[in-house]
């Protein structure tokens, strides 16, 4: 398609980002087409935003380089200036950089996103950013990090804000990590329910791939085996996924448990291959 302005493109980052919650393989696509007719007119904050995305689509897939490089490129589109496009772009960028090691550089870009989203009266970005700095002062063992990313939850649910999956699963994560398994449980069954409710299917598939650990540390195995075999060839049949190196890593331990040394080390394998491309800790 040729837009002889940038309405069009604009238009179409609005759709191919509900496609990413859709859960949609062709969103990558759509912004990618949308991201260049915004460069041709010259719309660079509309591009940034059509980037930003393609980097949580790159992230989710497991492509940490991927995402990086579109990172960098919504940054630049984006400017210095303070806008909704910046505002996302840091939003985004944070969250991230807690999540891969830096916690300290990433809650110092949320405060940044966070002083913006209130200049610019972003409730969304503003959910964001908060969640940021609690996720990024848990990390750091700040206790108040919890309370922070529970009332993100409540502002995102209140809202109906596509974040509030995402929030409920870090809390769950928490507990998961506090050795608090009865509840993580409970909180990854809520986020899946948050999730579904707002009508984020990306949030949903992400909390799929996180029952497999929970059911594994429960001692049913058959059950985390079930789900590990059908999230890991949902990634096999072109969908790839963050999380299934860690799906890959449950289904080792279970597969070597029950003599099925092969198979095992085949998993942990393609497990580490996987989790080297996402560049996390």
């Amino acid at each position: 398609r040729v837009f002889l302005n940038g309405t069009g493109a604009r238009y179409d980052v609005i759709v191919a980002d509900a496609l990413y919650l859709a859960d949609d393989p062709r969103a990558a696509a759509a912004l990618e087409e949308a991201r260049d007719v915004l460069i041709e007119v010259g719309d660079r904050e509309s591009a940034a935003e059509a980037e930003i995305s393609l980097s949580r689509i790159a992230w989710q897939a497991g492509k940490g380089q991927e995402a990086r490089d579109h990172q960098a490129r919504a940054e630049d589109f984006a400017g210095q200036g303070s806008s909704p496009a910046s505002a996302r772009v840091l939003a985004v960028i944070a969250r991230t950089r807690a999540i891969g090691g830096d916690p300290q550089g990433g809650m110092a870009l949320a405060r940044q996103a966070m002083d913006m989203a209130a200049q610019l009266a972003l409730d969304e970005v503003r959910v964001h950013a908060l969640a940021t700095i609690g996720l990024a002062k848990s990390y750091l063992g700040d206790p108040t990090g919890t309370e922070d990313q529970r009332r993100a939850l409540d502002l995102a649910i209140e809202l109906r804000s596509s974040m509030a999956g995402t929030i409920a699963n870090n809390i769950a994560v928490e507990a998961f990590f506090a050795f608090d398994h009865r509840l993580s449980e409970e909180l990854f069954d809520e986020a899946q329910r948050i999730a579904e409710r707002v009508g984020d299917a990306a949030g949903a598939r992400w909390l799929r791939g996180q029952k497999v650990p929970t059911a594994f540390v429960a001692g049913r195995w058959d059950e985390a085996l079930a789900d590990a075999d059908t999230f890991i060839a949902e990634c096999e049949a072109g969908s790839p996924h963050y999380l299934e190196s860690s799906n890959r890593s449950m289904r080792a331990r279970i597969r070597e448990g029950r003599g099925d040394v092969e198979g095992a080390l085949a998993d942990s394998r393609r497990g580490v291959e996987l989790a080297r491309k996402t560049n996390d800790p």
